[in-house]
Formats: structure tokens, C-alpha cells, sequence
């Protein structure tokens, strides 16, 4: 492992700081990833293999048939996969919000009331975002099916 720390204080800070979250945060950010990545799988799956045979046989190559079959097919599990990561790290145990509405507005405030209206703005802005991620991945999903 010290070849990995030369090689992170050889970096700039602005590179440095984000590289070494993920490298720190890897076992989590791999826990947080199983469904997504079974959701992923389970639609690779559902893709039909004369899709694939039809392009290799119209001389389609590897790079086109990833672009013009694979990923405007995977579009509607893009959308799931982003809608669930979202809910999911909203209410991980982690987050900062969350800590900030227990420890500061209902431990130290002793205020249930507000942590409760903390809690139902943070819900609000969470539909806010989602539904923003949700328009925006339909758009995209339309815009592709042209």
C-alpha cells in the first residue's frame, strides 16, 4: 500500500482529496452498488440475441453495437437505478442531513416539532430532486427512442 500513498501525495489537493474519498470508500460504495448492479444485469439479460446477430451480420462492430443496441436499451434501468440510488442515500444512517435533524434539532434542541419540520422540508426537497432526476432521465430516454 505505499506505492498507492506516494502515488496520492505526488497529486495536486483538488485531485488528491476526491481520489482518496473513493479509495477509502470503496467497501461502501460497493455495498451501496449490489442492486444497482443486479438491476443492470437482469436487463443485459432481457436483451435480445438476434438484436446482436442482426448487427454482426449487417458488419456492425463491437463499439457501435454497445451505442446503438446495449445502451438505449438499458435507459429504463438507468432511470430505476437512479431513482432508487437517490431514496436509498437519502435516508442512510450516514448522511449528513439526517445526522444534522437527530443530533442537532432533536437531541440538542429537544424539539420534536422542529426536527419534524426539518425532516418534511428535507422530504420535500427530496421529491423536489427526484423529480427533477426523473423528468430529466425521461427526456433523455425519449430523445433517444427518435
Amino acid at each position: 500500500m505505499p506505492a498507492v500513498a506516494d502515488f496520492l501525495a505526488q497529486l495536486p489537493t483538488a485531485l488528491r482529496s476526491p481520489l482518496e474519498y473513493v479509495l477509502t470508500s470503496f467497501i461502501l460504495i460497493l455495498w451501496f452498488s449490489g442492486v444497482q448492479i443486479l438491476i443492470y444485469l437482469a436487463s443485459l439479460q432481457k436483451i435480445d440475441r438476434s438484436i446482436y446477430e442482426a448487427a454482426a451480420i449487417d458488419g456492425a462492430s463491437a463499439w457501435e453495437t454497445y451505442w446503438k443496441i446495449t445502451l438505449p436499451s438499458l435507459t429504463t434501468a438507468t432511470v430505476i437505478n437512479a431513482v432508487y440510488t437517490i431514496i436509498t442515500l437519502s435516508h442512510f444512517s450516514e448522511n449528513r442531513v439526517i445526522k444534522y435533524i437527530y443530533n442537532q434539532t432533536y437531541a440538542v434542541q429537544g424539539g420534536i416539532g422542529y426536527a419534524s419540520a426539518m425532516a418534511f422540508i428535507y422530504f420535500g426537497a427530496m421529491v423536489a430532486l427526484l423529480g427533477i432526476v426523473y423528468m430529466l432521465l425521461m427526456l433523455w430516454v425519449r430523445r433517444g427512442s427518435r
